[in-house]
């Protein structure tokens, strides 16, 4: 091969922004160009001539050390990655490309110390990115969306029962184990979320684990989206949340045992109220027959229209005794809650006619939007309203004057229901604790039917306290949705 000037070989390869240096067949050092020089710190004079061990004795022995033996024997040219230490201790990472060159090699080095910081710096984060998923208790994945094409993090593996060597799935198969009654609203929503703006999708559904066993799976993917909005990958995450679920169920059902037994507190505490109330229009129907009978006994038909009159106040008193016997039941009855829109007037009337049972001296006043209706269990509703009542009624046991004021109003979203009475009021100690359990106003409350009614009210996404007069009085407020949260609709049985 010619030789060439060092002038043309620095032009040549200066330009290129690689440095250059030439080496004899006796492996001596014969010319570098000034990008070699200034890589390595001692000028030209101090290089030239010697051998390339006796000026780079660590770059002899390492990778481009072989590659020059092996190239100045085979005379074929080869390219290696190594770390360059000039003589103030710099290092460098470059690729040299060392070549067959007149009688010796011509060594072409490029800086590539940025790409390999990049590299080594994607290779920790990817690291620490594995690491972060197997910290973590959710189950991450990368979804290539053009390529269809979904890599599972390590702990998704084991959880979907797939091995290290099938990390990637598609989209199909991954659906395919989703529970059957789930997959298409699934399939629907994440559709839309790729058709649409948003940024991020989340979605609750039932998914088949490895073993085949069904887990609740709350997921959320983070969509990276193109310049034109076209999503083309995301990042998301599965969370095994069916601990979770069943542990709220089972909080629901205990709430929902507590709510039933308050009740049936509630109606033994009333149980000489009740006998009371069903002995009235009971000694009634005795008299009114007793009364009708005796007429017909007698044999005169002048005596038919009384006697059908009694026969009639009979009934009306049989009916009075059996709405009081069915309001009584479904007061203490246990089953599913019922969700349903209901008017907030009945509940009210009911509540009240219930809760004011034995309080002759009581004064009540309803001022209820007919038209208003609510979303919710009306059983459940009307209980906080009979305790409220009853509590403001016993409160104002002996009182000449005790009145209760039950107010029901609209107001956007919500429903507003204040109980307002002329009591006492509330003593400013109990007030602050008067929702906490067993804290009771009352000499022998067992300080349940508080905390429990404001456990029912917030179950329907609601709110409940308590305002107490400067002198005298004291007002319950409730403000309650009137569409249902059906995700917060508590306790699930009655």
């Amino acid at each position: 091969m010619s030789s060439v000037t060092q002038e043309e070989l620095d032009r040549l390869l200066l330009g290129l922004g690689h440095s250059a240096m030439e080496i004899g067949a006796d492996f001596s050092v014969r010319r570098l160009n000034e990008l070699a020089l200034k890589w390595d710190g001692r000028s030209a004079s101090e290089i030239l001539g010697q051998k390339l061990i006796a000026v780079w004795p660590d770059i002899s022995r390492g990778k481009i050390g072989d590659a020059v033996r092996e190239v100045m024997r085979s005379r074929v040219g080869q390219t290696v990655q190594a770390t360059w230490k000039g003589s103030a201790g710099r290092a460098l990472d470059v690729e040299t490309a060392v070549v067959p060159w007149s009688d010796g090699l011509l060594l072409v080095s490029k800086d590539v110390s940025k790409r390999v910081r990049a590299e080594r710096a994607l290779e920790q984060a990817s690291d620490r990115y594995r690491l972060a998923t197997l910290a973590v208790e959710d189950m991450i994945y990368q979804w290539d969306i053009a390529a269809d094409r979904l890599v599972w993090a390590d702990r998704a593996l084991s959880f979907l029962g797939l091995p290290l060597e099938e990390r990637a799935t598609t989209l199909d198969w991954f659906v395919e184990r989703i529970h059957p009654e789930d997959r298409n609203r699934v399939a629907t929503s994440l559709r839309e979320a790729l058709s649409g703006p948003g940024a991020v999708w989340t979605c609750d559904y039932r998914l088949r684990r490895g073993d085949g066993q069904w887990a609740q799976i709350s997921e959320k993917c983070f969509f990276l989206r193109e310049a034109d909005g076209v999503a083309s990958s995301g990042v998301g995450a599965l969370t095994d949340v069916t601990g979770r679920r069943e542990a709220e169920e089972e909080v629901a059902r205990l709430q929902s045992e507590l709510v039933h037994v308050a009740r049936l507190s509630a109606m033994g505490t009333m149980a000489s109220t009740l006998a009371h109330e069903m002995n009235q229009p009971l000694t009634a129907i005795m008299n009114y027959l007793g009364m009708s009978r005796q007429m017909l006994d007698k044999g005169d038909p002048a005596n038919v229209p009384s006697v059908r009159e009694g026969v009639g106040l009979a009934m009306e008193s049989a009916e009075r005794a059996g709405e009081i016997i069915r309001r009584l039941r479904r007061m203490v009855m246990k089953g599913r809650v019922s969700v349903e829109t209901f008017s907030v007037a009945t509940a009210v009337k009911e509540a009240v006619e219930f809760g004011l049972l034995g309080q002759r001296s009581i004064h009540a006043v309803q001022e209820v939007d007919a038209d208003l209706k609510i979303e919710g269990d009306p059983v459940q509703l009307q209980q906080v309203l009979v305790n409220l009542v009853r509590n403001a009624a016993e409160a104002m046991n002996g009182q000449e004057d005790g009145s209760i004021l039950v107010r029901a109003t609209s107001r956007e979203k919500i429903a507003r229901i204040e109980v307002v009475d002329n009591g006492p009021g509330i003593a400013p100690e109990k007030k602050a604790r008067l929702f906490e359990p067993f804290t009771s106003t009352k000499d022998t409350g067992m300080g349940i039917g508080l905390p429990i009614s404001r456990t029912i009210i917030e179950a329907h996404g609601g709110q409940i306290w308590a305002e107490s007069g400067v002198v005298r009085g004291t007002r319950f407020i409730i403000d309650i949705p009137k569409l249902a949260n059906k995700r917060r609709q508590a306790p699930a049985v009655r």
